[in-house]
């Protein structure tokens, strides 16, 4: 088990190091970016359950910010 988590720390490592030399070859325009949003515990029941609501409107919100920006404009 040591060993295993070990090869995979030392690949995660070695791919840290790969990343910046990667997005240098993209060009100097690139803007790395991610967009997500995390919800738990929901616990919706009905449609008409509070949390019914607060996850449509963290929805709606989250994607009127996505909406908004000129450079990234999708949820990943």
């Amino acid at each position: 088990m040591k060993k295993t988590l070990a090869l995979m720390m030392a690949c995660l490592l070695m791919l840290s190091f790969a990343a910046p030399a990667a997005s240098a070859e993209l060009g100097g325009d690139f803007v790395p970016v991610i967009r997500f949003i995390a919800s738990s515990d929901t616990h919706v029941r009905d449609d008409s359950d509070t949390n019914a609501d607060r996850i449509r409107m963290m929805l709606e919100e989250t994607y009127a910010i996505a909406d908004g920006d000129s450079v990234y404009s999708a949820l990943d």
